[in-house]
């Protein structure tokens, strides 16, 4: 008996038994060569993973520029959004020029923006974002996201009704100063507690300024001036 079978694979041969060529290291596929091989779609096939609604607010249009406001807003949202580790796309954009100190039922309904051209579509107020929002499975958007707590509203009452319409209809509220956790559930402990200080910093913003105003009227008063616009026929004097 031949002590060296033909067939038997000896140290060192390119063959495996059988005659299929042995693999060598040189000829092995990485995995990343493995990932880069397979067909990567194009941006027109790509189909967002989370559709948002921008919710924006400013103040009366006297004490605010809205073409700026409004637009400033919006790419503060759209920043935060590209820095998530999944693709989200803004697909509705809810606005008001309001104070923010209304009541939500009262909300949504100024004519202000009219008066201007604010390069940023509008879908309605925040009214009518609830409304969407309540629509259940015809809905447009899964989140929604503000710049900060006060665009939804100054008033911490207005503010946390807002958010729980919002999770009754199993939608989350995000905020671009905030982090952004993307779960189904509620946001982490960190994040509702940085949230509800800026819920109260923004009421306390609008309670501080209004206590300074009327300190300021009474010391305007003190000084000898007239409040508001003279009459008619009549020329202000000093007292």
């Amino acid at each position: 008996m031949d002590p060296h079978p033909t067939n038997q694979h000896q140290p060192g041969d390119d063959t495996r038994p059988g005659g299929s060529p042995a693999s060598t290291p040189s000829d092995a596929v990485s995995v990343q060569e493995l990932i880069a091989s397979l067909t990567t779609p194009t941006p027109d096939q790509i189909t967002p993973v989370i559709r948002a609604a921008f919710v924006g607010r400013t103040s009366t249009d006297d004490n605010q520029d809205p073409t700026l406001s409004i637009p400033r807003q919006l790419s503060t949202c759209e920043t935060k959004l590209a820095g998530l580790p999944v693709q989200v796309s803004i697909v509705a954009h809810y606005w008001d020029i309001e104070t923010g100190r209304l009541d939500l039922d009262a909300r949504g309904h100024s004519t202000a923006h009219q008066r201007f051209d604010i390069p940023v579509p509008r879908d309605g107020g925040i009214t009518d974002l609830l409304t969407a929002a309540a629509s259940g499975k015809d809905r447009l958007f899964d989140v929604v996201i503000a710049e900060q707590i006060s665009r939804t509203a100054r008033d911490t009452r207005a503010s946390t009704e807002f958010e729980y319409r919002l999770k009754q209809a199993d939608i989350q509220l995000w905020c671009a100063n905030e982090p952004i956790e993307i779960t189904s559930g509620d946001p982490a402990a960190t994040t509702m507690l940085l949230r509800g200080m800026n819920r109260a910093i923004a009421d306390w913003y609008v309670r501080n300024l209004l206590e300074q105003s009327h300190a300021g009227t009474q010391q305007h008063i003190k000084a000898g001036y007239n409040i508001g616009k003279t009459p008619h026929g009549y020329t202000a004097h000093r007292i």
